[in-house]
């Protein structure tokens, strides 16, 4: 708000200062020469505007004073005031006023009008600001290729919310993990007893830098990996500490897998954030930082989300190559190296020239999240909502202008293309509640079953089937088997996990490693087995009401 008035007062300066009016103490009685040497020393904007508008108010075409003013205007922040009075010096074939145009343009990702003003500017051969022109070049060139290759993406809602709230809006189907805070997270597992609940941090993390925050427990200054007799994710940044340009409390959302026995996080024992993951053990927690390809030196990574696959890893990173502060990345493990590949640049409009935060997929029912502080007020990010494509799918065929809006998500209805948006946001609604019956259903089963088969079988309206016997659709009966038979081969699966995980804890570092492939691989086989039991589950019942319905 000080800005903006500042703004409304200084460009009401030079049709209402009267060079007879007093004015603030310090200003009165500067020269227009004090107020040069001040400008070309870049100093003070804010007490030589003034000078610079009472001389405009004498001489209104003179292109100095119109650069010097408009300058002073866009450094205070206040650039659609500053435009005219910078193209007026501009007319004076004043260099610093293309320089100043550039960099006013390229604050509004105005590329075009950027590099046109960059090569006027480059024209006068003046030798200044080489590293700014070469970065504002590099930019506007990353800028224009993302914008040409940007993503065909249909987004059917979003809603701007508090920065404390995101993670009561992102519903995830039980089957993706969870996302939350890390402290939530394990208050929601069943803890080892060894592990006790999570820490706060020292309340006098104040700082805006994330390198000052209290360390999340992991992996030491050197490296290695941490044992978690005392619980790796006990501490976590307190919410008061505050990274330049992110969210309120920068590595704190966590994700955890459908199991629960590993969560993916934010470490910041090496004094940025890292990535790392911890594994949940018999007697409790072990972390250790994701390998070099996602972490890099110098930048902050945080916020991941694993696909369902156990392969496939979105996280937000501010490191130098991307478009805004942080932006969202993928990779991808290989089994065969055992790292993971070198992280991708997701295109837009996931990236923006904000903060881009969080990119979520539910894969059960086809629904997607996106995080992002574009164009949104300090305390606020706005959660769009996207169904997810099952292959890039390039924007093609559109003017310009209208390619760099469907890039920056200016508005969302300009993605529908006729679709009836609110119909679709309201059957994933219904499909994730349903999600959400059937987890139920299906955990109340396993509990209640016995070993040696799947025990009842809930159709519904306290309709049940004992066997294969009470089905009366063949259909069903087919699925039914089955069914009976992933059962048997998920509760096997986890048998061999339980000694898995028994031999891990118990091995030396070379036993470790093929251990904690074979862990990989069998969660990966769990996941396979539950999505086709839950798939199941509702085919037999569908199958089965619909045959006794007719």
């Amino acid at each position: 708000m000080k800005r903006i008035l500042l703004c409304l007062l200084l460009i009401c300066l030079p049709t209402t200062l009267l060079p007879a009016q007093p004015a603030a103490s310090g200003q009165s009685s500067m020269t227009l020469s004090e107020a040069k040497s001040l400008y070309q020393r870049g100093k003070d904007y804010e007490s030589i505007a003034p000078v610079f508008a009472r001389e405009l108010k004498k001489k209104p075409s003179d292109y100095s004073l119109n650069l010097w003013y408009g300058t002073c205007l866009y450094r205070l922040g206040c650039p659609d005031e500053a435009l005219p009075y910078l193209t007026k010096g501009k007319k004076g074939k004043l260099p610093e006023a293309s320089y100043e145009l550039a960099c006013l343009y390229f604050d509004r990702h105005d590329t075009k009008n950027c590099q046109q003003q960059l090569d006027d500017y480059i024209l006068f051969n003046t030798g200044k600001h080489p590293a700014d022109i070469a970065r504002m070049i590099k930019a506007c060139d990353r800028i224009e290729r993302m914008t040409a290759h940007a993503e065909a993406v249909t987004v059917i809602d979003s809603v701007v919310v508090h920065r404390d709230e995101v993670t009561g809006h992102l519903q995830l189907s039980p089957s993706c993990g969870r996302i939350g805070l890390v402290s939530q997270l394990l208050n929601s597992l069943k803890e080892p007893d060894s592990c006790p609940p999570a820490a706060e941090t020292d309340s006098s993390c104040q700082t805006a830098a994330p390198d000052s925050c209290p360390p999340v427990a992991g992996a030491d200054s050197s490296g290695q990996t941490a044992r978690a007799d005392s619980c790796p994710l006990a501490s976590e940044t307190d919410s008061s500490c505050q990274a330049t340009g992110s969210w309120t409390g920068l590595g704190q959302l966590a994700y955890v897998t459908e199991k629960g026995d590993r969560i993916y996080l934010s470490d910041s024992t090496s004094g940025n954030m890292d990535l790392a993951v911890s594994r949940r053990l018999l007697d409790g927690w072990e972390t250790e930082p994701l390998d070099a390809n996602l972490n890099r030196p110098g930048s902050h990574e945080c916020h991941p989300y694993l696909l369902s696959d156990g392969i496939t890893l979105y996280f937000a990173s501010d490191r130098p190559d991307g478009l805004g502060g942080f932006d969202l990345y993928v990779s991808r493990y290989n089994s065969v190296t055992e790292s993971y590949y070198a992280p991708e640049l997701l295109p837009m409009p996931f990236n923006s020239f904000g903060n881009d935060y969080l990119y979520l997929v539910d894969e059960q029912i086809g629904r997607g999240y996106l995080v992002s502080d574009r164009r949104q007020a300090p305390d606020s990010v706005v959660i769009y909502t996207f169904l997810p494509n099952q292959a890039r799918q390039p924007l093609k065929g559109l003017p310009p202008e209208e390619m760099r809006s469907r890039a920056e998500l200016r508005a969302i209805a300009d993605t529908w293309d006729g679709l009836n948006a609110d119909s679709v946001c309201a059957a994933l609604d219904s499909a994730y509640r349903e999600s959400l019956r059937f987890q139920t259903a299906f955990v109340a089963d396993n509990e209640e079953e016995p070993a040696d088969g799947p025990g009842e079988f809930l159709l519904c309206d306290g309709q049940t089937c004992h066997g294969e016997s009470d089905f009366q659709s063949a259909e069903a009966r087919s699925q039914y088997r089955r069914y009976v038979q992933c059962l048997a081969e998920s509760r096997q699966t986890d048998n061999e996990l339980a000694k898995a995980r028994e031999q891990y804890g118990q091995a030396d570092e070379p036993t470790r490693q093929a251990a904690a492939k074979l862990i990989l691989e069998l969660e990966s086989r769990q996941r396979s087995l539950r999505r086709e039991l839950s798939a199941l589950e509702q085919q037999i019942r569908q199958t089965e009401i619909g045959y006794r319905r007719q």
